[in-house]
């Protein structure tokens, strides 16, 4: 059985007017940027299991079997229905958190209108925005045996999608498994987590080490690719095909930019900072014992361990916001339950507006020279505002 509001409903109706307001949110921040994919993961979604199981295949499998076009207009469609369907569920979490705990709303507010939100806009086409979704799919079943099997299955599929997932998303879902589980002992806990553990990180190094192609075997796939797009294929995404975790992370250590590193982590501090204390107050409140504890900053923070396999420092940290924004939302299901976050609100509500402001202006760069834009949009190129205005 899945159930998106598991808690009793409140006389009070706010929390709906609440949800409206983050919604609103959601939509005005992703407009500051979202734009088409561009050509690093348009061309992911081209490459296909032609010769052989190889990592990151998986997608462009499914959208473009066989001898069939690859069309670039297919592939913008789909991934603006992921991204949609992110939002969704980034809406629906809030609505579940807002119903239940009415007095977070600067809370969820302030990741609504985050960098996070405005990075994801941005980078349509990645296929973290689909880790992320199994992520929050994972979460949804609230019967032991489906939890199970919702992480076993869907964090098999994460893998092939992207080898990453184990360290990107994976963490979090591990969480909301354990969670599940503790009520019956460490007996249960550890054969099962360690059963599930060892098919994700088998699949992981298989995948990840095995399933890649020689420099000679992803330029012929690449070439056989470009005869069916009809977008140019660019290399990079084929060169990622014949590098090991192992060497990217070796190339990411020998040219690691300390300034970059405290630059990304002060650019998403404001917001970060109390998701993460809102965690742990729920946490303290609902007596959660050190282990739970340490588990719920791993399942939060585990993005920002990969700005030590690639280069894309703002992009982990983003997404440690979306998995930290999860995080809280199962810490406040299945731990605290209905009762209110005690804090001290009339002080901390200064700090807290201040901090959301600061968030939602917080500007940083993106990818290829692409600008935040200022309200209406309009101010600066966009693909997809020149799209809809018919140019």
């Amino acid at each position: 059985m899945i159930d998106l509001y598991s808690y009793p409903k409140r006389e009070n109706q706010t929390w709906i007017r609440m949800t409206l307001l983050v919604v609103f949110v959601l939509i005005f921040t992703s407009l500051k940027t979202i734009r088409f994919p561009i050509p690093y993961p348009a061309g992911l979604f081209a490459i296909n299991y032609d010769q052989g199981v190889i990592k990151r295949a998986l997608v462009g499998s499914i959208l473009f079997p066989g001898d069939s076009p690859i069309s670039y207009a297919t592939i913008v469609l789909v991934s603006l229905a992921i991204f949609l369907f992110l939002l969704f569920l980034l809406a629906t979490t809030a609505a579940q958190i807002l119903r239940s705990h009415p007095e977070l709303f600067l809370i969820v507010l302030l990741y609504a209108s985050s960098f996070s939100v405005v990075f994801l806009a941005s980078t349509t086409g990645y296929f973290d925005h689909i880790l992320l979704i199994v992520a929050f799919l994972s979460v949804l079943p609230t019967s032991v045996k489906l939890r199970i099997l919702s992480v076993l299955i869907l964090g098999s599929v994460a893998i092939f999608i992207h080898e990453a997932a184990i360290v990107m998303v994976m963490p979090v879902m591990y969480f909301s498994m354990y969670l599940k589980l503790k009520s019956f002992g460490f007996k249960v806990v550890l054969p099962v987590v360690a059963i599930v553990g060892a098919i994700h990180v088998g699949l992981t190094y298989w995948v990840a080490n095995c399933g890649i192609l020689s420099v000679e075997e992803a330029e012929t796939l690449r070439e056989s690719l470009q005869a069916r797009a009809d977008f140019e294929l660019i290399d990079l995404p084929f060169q990622v095909l014949s590098t090991t975790p192992a060497m990217e992370s070796l190339h990411t250590f020998r040219t690691i930019n300390t300034i970059a590193h405290v630059d990304s982590i002060i650019v998403v501090l404001p917001v970060l900072a109390p998701l993460l204390a809102v965690t742990f107050i729920a946490l303290r409140q609902g007596a959660a014992d050190s282990a739970t504890i340490v588990s719920a900053a791993a399942a939060a923070l585990s993005p920002i361990a990969l700005r030590f396999f690639g280069y894309d420092i703002h992009r982990w940290d983003s997404i440690a916001l979306c998995t930290t924004y999860l995080t809280l939302s199962i810490v406040l299901r299945e731990i605290l339950g209905p009762n209110p976050v005690q804090l001290a609100w009339q002080h901390i509500t200064p700090c807290l507006t201040v901090l959301l402001i600061v968030g939602a202006s917080t500007s940083a760069y993106l990818f290829l020279g692409q600008d935040i834009r200022g309200f209406p949009f309009l101010g600066a190129r966009s693909d997809i505002v020149d799209f809809l205005l018919g140019q």
